[in-house]
Parts: C-alpha cells; sequence; structure tokens
C-alpha cells in the first residue's frame, strides 16, 4: 500500500500484511533463478533489473528483509543472494542510525554467504535526500549505477578470491 504525505504524516495504518512479502520484477517465480538480488523498494528493484537485466526481488522496506532472506534460505539452500541496501546517509549525518546498511549487515553476519551491495553516496548527495540507486539513477543515470554495480561487485569478488586462496594456503600447512 502506497500512502500519500498526509497518511504519513497523520500516522493512518492499513491492514495488510508485510511480513515475508515481496514482489519479483523480471521474474514470474523463483524457481528458475540462478541467484536472489533483492533491494528495499520498488523503486530501486526496477532500476537494479534496469542495470543488470536479471530478477530483483522487491522487499518493501529494510525491516522485511530478514523474513525475506530466512524463507529463501528455507526453500532455496545453496542460490546466493545479494542484498542492495539503501544507504541512509542523511539520517546518519543527523545522528540516526543507518537503517539501510545496518540492517543489511545484520543479515549478513546471521547468514555468513550474503553478499551486499550499498551505493555510495556522498554527504552532499544525503542531505540532497539521495539513499538508494534509484536516486543515483535520476540524478546521474543508468550508467553510473552500472558502474557502482560492477566495481562493488569486481571488489567482493576479489575479497572473495583472496579469502579462499589464503583458506587453501592454511590447508597446506596443517597437512
Amino acid at each position: 500500500i502506497i500512502k500519500t504525505k498526509e497518511e504519513k504524516e497523520q500516522g493512518i495504518e492499513y491492514s495488510a500484511r508485510k511480513s515475508g512479502c515481496f514482489h519479483i520484477i523480471g521474474a514470474k517465480s523463483l524457481e528458475y533463478c540462478k541467484e536472489f538480488i533483492i533491494a528495499e523498494g520498488f523503486a530501486t528493484a526496477a532500476t537494479i533489473y534496469k542495470a543488470l537485466e536479471k530478477p530483483v526481488i522487491m522487499g518493501v522496506d529494510a525491516g522485511n528483509l530478514l523474513k525475506i532472506v530466512e524463507a529463501l534460505k528455507d526453500k532455496f539452500q545453496n542460490i546466493p543472494i545479494t542484498i542492495i541496501a539503501d544507504n541512509d546517509r542523511k539520517r546518519e549525518l543527523q545522528g540516526f542510525s543507518n537503517i539501510g546498511v545496518e540492517i543489511a549487515k545484520e543479515i549478513q553476519q546471521k547468514f555468513s554467504n550474503i553478499k551486499i551491495i550499498i551505493p555510495k553516496i556522498s554527504d552532499q548527495e544525503a542531505e540532497q535526500g539521495m539513499s538508494d540507486f534509484n536516486d543515483i539513477f535520476l540524478k546521474k543515470g543508468l550508467e553510473e549505477v552500472k558502474k557502482q554495480l560492477h566495481s562493488i561487485n569486481f571488489q567482493n569478488k576479489l575479497k572473495d578470491f583472496k579469502n579462499s586462496t589464503k583458506q587453501h594456503n592454511e590447508q597446506e600447512l596443517i597437512r
């Protein structure tokens, strides 16, 4: 349910279940997905789908992501999951928690094989209200989104390679 600004300000609530619910963009079901990419909101999920040309799961908000990951892990144990977190830097600059990043990291600690991608947003951009890849798309275009996604993905693969090499070397020492 999308609420108007007035409805949000008045604290109007609707009786719709959110917990564990999601929407898939770019696929009719999860059955044939080789990986799960999860974003918080619809606009961000649509942007990521457009940038990667892969199905993306829209999780409604950060507070719902853990339930979605638990459900996916329960049914599809070996399929890799990447969380595209919102970077709530503006809240951080105001002395509050960066909810998007913090929840993604909590999920990553609970499930070791989860990857996180956090959009790079400067303090100035955060002050202007930017917090996710859709904001980057609207301000800087799809090429910037792709550039950030590929750069962060490359860094994650490099980190995985270094960790596997280190583990392999440690196993050689044990022998």
